[in-house]
């Protein structure tokens, strides 16, 4: 059989063709390793409220830290960051993202050290019971978290909440919870003494903790009874 005859013999070598007849379905443009994500513009774009509050965890502790900046910059921008942004420290440490955590925590810490202190029994109560329930039972979290406790208990008019949430999680039903709470409160009295405890509340879940099934709340109930008769004398 007769070879079939090619009509076209120049398109047979793609050496030989000219680069402009090459025609691709690809936009090189689109594929670049260092082409902008759209996305990452738009967020740039957004206020730092709405960025607080985006839907995308890595934008979310971007925002964080930058609030965290604000607040330790000092002088007028951080007064009226304090106000501005006191309202959403409850949801940053809500967060359901991990990767925000330790951003969060690092906010609340900042603003107990900052904000004027008459700023902070209002946020007190939010912050210490979501530290309390959402980071203090997370071992790489709890140094953080404590840090927290003890910044906020140092504030006259703010200690009060701090006792009450670390006392009803020393209660709560969760072990890692009721655990974390109690060793939270240990440091928080070693370190900022027992003034403005109730006593008869604190005492009150002890037995709990002590007799408690967990080896480990019932250690941290131990220590805590130490830390009370130390602030408190013999009588606790």
């Amino acid at each position: 059989m007769a070879d079939i005859e090619n009509t076209n013999p120049g398109m047979n070598n793609l050496e030989d063709a000219p680069l402009a007849s090459l025609k691709s379905t690809f936009n090189v443009s689109e594929f670049a390793d260092d082409a902008a994500d759209p996305s990452d513009a738009a967020a740039g774009a957004k206020s730092l409220a709405d960025r607080l509050t985006d839907s995308k965890p890595v934008a979310r502790k971007a925002a964080y830290a930058e609030v965290v900046a604000l607040f330790a910059q000092g002088g007028a921008d951080a007064a009226a960051a304090f106000e501005q942004y006191a309202s959403f420290l409850k949801k940053m440490l809500l967060d359901n993202a991990s990767l925000c955590h330790e951003a969060a925590l690092d906010a609340a810490v900042a603003f107990a050290k900052g904000a004027p202190s008459e700023a902070v029994p209002a946020v007190a109560s939010a912050v210490a019971n979501a530290v309390v329930e959402k980071h203090a039972p997370t071992p790489k979290l709890q140094t953080k978290a404590v840090e927290a406790l003890v910044a906020y208990a140092q504030i006259s008019g703010a200690a009060s909440a701090v006792h009450g949430a670390l006392v009803s999680g020393a209660a709560h039903k969760v072990p890692k919870v009721r655990g974390a709470a109690a060793k939270a409160l240990a440091a928080v009295l070693r370190e900022c003494g027992a003034e403005g405890l109730e006593l008869k509340a604190a005492c009150g879940v002890l037995l709990g903790l002590i007799e408690h099934r967990d080896k480990a709340v019932r250690d941290e109930g131990l220590a805590l009874l130490g830390e009370l008769r130390v602030a408190k004398g013999d009588d606790a």
